[in-house]
């Protein structure tokens, strides 16, 4: 690594190797009883983004609040497993889907349709599962 970035360096290239994240606890012949200054200037920029964003979002409207909030949240928490998403995105590639692999997908969507708790994931579940079903006399 050191011999990379070093060739790096001779080329102009600054190095790729972030800076070192501590210091030594002896230094100027003090003791340095925290880190507090090298955790500021390292998390400073973020810190200050964060509040200016906390402070944007607090002096909206209590219903815009919940709006963001809401879509910022969606999909993270609910919707369609990753895994079952792959699944799906395999079956549709075959040029002839496997029957009782596409009744497991529509089984597994199912599922995940019971677990929805908000509206709208509730109402994706379903249509996800109705479209799955449509597929099925393709499959046969």
């Amino acid at each position: 690594v050191r011999q990379f970035d070093a060739q790096l360096q001779a080329r102009g290239i600054t190095s790729m190797k972030p800076p070192k994240s501590h210091t030594p606890a002896i230094e100027k012949g003090d003791y340095q009883f925290t880190r507090s200054k090298q955790i500021l200037s390292a998390t400073g920029l973020v810190l200050e983004t964060y509040s200016c964003l906390q402070r944007n979002m607090l002096a909206q409207p209590l219903e815009a609040r919940r709006q963001f909030a809401e879509r910022a949240v969606f999909g993270t928490y609910e919707g369609i497993h990753p895994e079952l998403m792959t699944d799906i995105r395999a079956l549709l590639q075959e040029d002839r889907p496997d029957g009782q692999a596409l009744h497991e997908l529509i089984a597994r969507a199912g599922e995940d349709g019971k677990a929805a708790r908000h509206p709208v994931a509730c109402e994706l579940a379903a249509l996800l599962v109705a479209e799955l079903q449509g597929l099925e006399p393709a499959a046969q």
